[in-house]
């Protein structure tokens, strides 16, 4: 059989599925061509009653020949430079959005080749946990729990917690009351039987919002290792 590379130009008008050959070996060719390694979006949880300046950026191969993003709230984000740029900032964002990254070769064999990629941001209350120099949960105050040393995004239950504490004082662990009650705590590799109580607190960015308090510990001196288990 004759080669193709021994036809010059033959190979142009060869048909092959609706494509010349020559256009499908230069496919073959590019392979994956354009791709988009990573697209993040930082940070990707704001405290619900907040804001917060969104830091995106992204890593891609191949050739670019233009690229779009994408705010879900409020549109097209301006890049200063549309084949260059791997970073971009969205300053305020107050509400969740999904940010879209659209990546085009326009030069690639076979027409345009594009790739899409998105990342969202959401928002949530925080959990706190740490010691407090007070047993009745009926005298905690907003400031009380959310000067604690933990805090985490309180979206789920099961978490295990190690710290120091700094100051004598009563363990305490507060979620939102809108979480399912944890089924068990444990303090040091022990199941302790937690003291609740439900109120109303007022988070970092003034939200009120109802929480439960569980006390899980008698006085605790400062500069003692602990464990928190929390069962979902």
């Amino acid at each position: 059989m004759t080669k193709l590379s021994l036809l010059p130009g033959y190979a142009t008008y060869i048909d092959y599925d609706g494509r010349s050959v020559a256009d499908v070996l230069a496919e073959l060719e590019y392979g994956e061509g354009l791709s988009i390694g990573s697209f993040t979006a930082t940070p990707s949880i704001v405290e619900v009653g907040g804001a917060a300046d969104i830091d995106l950026e992204w890593a891609l191969s191949g050739t670019v020949t233009g690229q779009t993003l994408t705010d879900s709230i409020e549109g097209a984000i301006a890049l200063g430079d549309p084949v260059a740029d791997r970073a971009a900032n969205q300053p305020g964002v107050d509400s969740p959005r999904t940010f879209t990254l659209s990546v085009q070769n326009a030069d690639a064999p076979g027409g345009v080749d594009e790739k899409v990629a998105t990342v969202a941001v959401s928002f949530a209350n925080k959990g706190h946990a740490g010691t407090i120099n007070k047993s009745d949960g009926a005298t905690l105050t907003s400031g009380d729990v959310n000067g604690m040393s933990q805090a985490w995004w309180a979206t789920g239950i099961a978490r295990t917690l190690t710290f120091t504490t700094a100051a004598d004082g009563y363990l305490w662990y507060s979620q939102p009351s809108s979480l399912a009650d944890p089924s068990a705590f444990k303090v040091g590799g022990f199941v302790i039987a937690a003291e609740k109580t439900t109120r109303n607190h007022t988070t970092a960015t003034g939200q009120v919002v109802s929480y439960n308090d569980f006390r899980l510990s008698d006085l605790v001196p400062a500069g003692t290792a602990i464990l928190i288990e929390v069962i979902a």
